[in-house]
């Protein structure tokens, strides 16, 4: 679903999620421009100053109170590391960061981590 949508749907509907697993979280003013580009969308700064208040990570992530699990790779090249950690310093507890290696969205298949749930945090 994405780090946006996910995080402010757990706010708006807190009796609707049992907890949010995060993977490649950001804050988006974070972001390089060329990730986009990655992701297959043209950066445009017209549209970082368009992404609405409401998606805000950083207005939901300190209210909501559901388990949160964080996982990010410091090889991330797409959403960087210390941008993950800065979102999830803002959370409030539960929470639980995985830091990971491999590039973005490889983790899964290179970090023996990934599943175990070692070195959280």
């Amino acid at each position: 679903m994405g780090t946006l949508p996910s995080i402010a749907q757990a706010a708006a509907n807190p009796n609707r999620v049992v907890g949010l697993m995060l993977e490649g979280s950001f804050i988006q003013e974070q972001l390089p421009p060329f990730s986009f580009l990655a992701l297959g969308i043209t950066p445009s700064p017209i549209a970082f100053s368009r992404i609405p208040a409401e998606l805000d990570p950083r207005r939901h992530a300190p209210n909501i109170t559901l388990p949160k699990l964080f996982l990010q790779s410091k090889d991330d090249t797409i959403t960087p590391f210390d941008s993950a950690r800065e979102l999830y310093d803002l959370a409030a507890e539960p929470k639980f960061f995985v830091p990971l290696s491999g590039l973005h969205t490889h983790s899964i298949l290179i970090d023996p981590n990934y599943a175990a749930g070692e070195g959280v945090s």
